[in-house]
């Protein structure tokens, strides 16, 4: 978390989390998720809420849009695809949890010899060169 947000981002989510019930209910119910959200947000409560929806709809909705998207009429290809669709939307959610253990993330970056830059690069895109979030997401 403080690689992500920094000390000072996370006294200012402590100082708005002290201050407003509303930001203490989010930190309980959603924990290191709604603190980096409520960082994003600038403690904007209904911004980070958001934010939260935004980032779930990402792993837990992915097998609920793909399945939406199906327009194959074989009954056997269908069950297969939707099996891979749940088994991808499992992985994501396993990598995510992964990336938020801050040791393991630190040693697993050690030993594949990336910096947390380069990791972050990876994630967010290159800003450089217009980082184009969407490639680089597929290839994380």
């Amino acid at each position: 978390m403080r690689e992500r947000i920094g000390k000072s981002g996370i006294e200012q989510v402590a100082k708005s989390v002290r201050a407003s019930s509303e930001a203490q209910i989010l930190v309980r119910e959603h924990g290191a998720t709604a603190i980096e959200a409520l960082h994003m947000a600038k403690n904007d409560i209904a911004a980070a809420r958001k934010a939260i929806a935004a980032m779930r709809s990402t792993t837990e909705g992915s097998a609920e849009r793909l399945r939406a998207l199906k327009k194959v009429d074989d009954p056997a290809k269908v069950e297969e695809s939707l099996r891979n669709d749940e088994a991808f939307a499992r992985r994501k959610r396993e990598n995510e949890t992964l990336l938020a253990d801050e040791a393991r993330l630190k040693r697993d970056l050690q030993r594949a010899g990336i910096s947390t830059e380069r990791l972050k690069l990876m994630r967010e895109g290159d800003p450089t060169r217009a980082g184009d979030i969407a490639v680089n997401r597929y290839f994380m």
